[in-house]
């Protein structure tokens, strides 16, 4: 009885421990820019955009920004998931191999997807996510831009929060060229080109980056300086 208990007591906290890094995983913002951006450069049918906010609480409580809501729960020394959107529910079995999470349907027929058996497979750096393929986490960082005036002196504006695939346009000054930032973090899927950490400096969005810098892809900062402006970002 007692070693029965041990073991119970045991799974039970393997199941806790799991929640809390499957929870820990999923935190943050994901999305799948880069594999439609190269599907078309490919001419290859681009699979459907999706950009997806994750907030977690400890709890196992889980938002995710397209409406569904997940409960984690460690229930019978294992950990399962229920999830919710609108008047749908389903629920599935989460599995672990290593720092890889399998969520499968313990039901055929789950309504919130598009798939009949969806299994979302979750690690810290990439989700598959049924009828969508691989997401990735779309890295934030913290920007300051200045612009030379045409005395000599500078503008300097900071605290810009700039995520992975996002376009952020600076605020009009007289006298001075328009300038936009971008970010991508460049995943090639062909050829001999090494993943980056790209920060494109922009005049307009709708127009041609004037010039870009590019780094590993999990540079710590970014920078670029082009005389009349220069760019800072730093990893969050």
């Amino acid at each position: 009885m007692l070693i029965l208990l041990l073991l119970q007591a045991t799974a039970q906290g393997v199941a806790e421990r799991d929640l809390f890094d499957l929870t820990e995983a999923l935190a943050g913002s994901w999305n799948n820019t880069e594999a439609v951006y190269f599907a078309g450069e490919l001419g290859d049918e681009p699979p459907p955009h999706m950009s997806l906010h994750v907030h977690a609480d400890n709890d196992g409580t889980i938002n995710l920004s397209n409406g569904q809501r997940w409960t984690l729960v460690a229930r019978d020394g294992g950990l399962q998931a229920e999830a919710r959107q609108g008047l749908h529910q389903c629920s599935f079995r989460v599995d672990r191999t290593g720092d890889v999470f399998f969520l499968a349907p313990l039901e055929s027929g789950c309504p919130m997807f598009a798939t009949e058996n969806p299994t979302i497979m979750v690690t810290a750096r990439e989700m598959a996510w049924p009828g969508v393929g691989t997401l990735y986490p779309a890295d934030i960082y913290s920007c300051w831009v200045s612009r030379q005036r045409p005395d000599g002196s500078w503008t300097f504006d900071a605290d810009i929060e700039l995520s992975e695939g996002t376009y952020h346009q600076m605020d009009a000054i007289p006298g001075l060229p328009p300038v936009g930032i971008k970010l991508r973090h460049v995943r090639w899927p062909y050829g001999r080109n090494r993943d980056s950490q790209v920060l494109y400096i922009h005049e307009t969005e709708d127009e041609p980056a004037v010039s870009y810098v590019w780094g590993e892809p999990d540079a710590p900062r970014l920078a670029v300086n082009l005389r009349w402006v220069q760019v800072s970002c730093t990893r969050n």
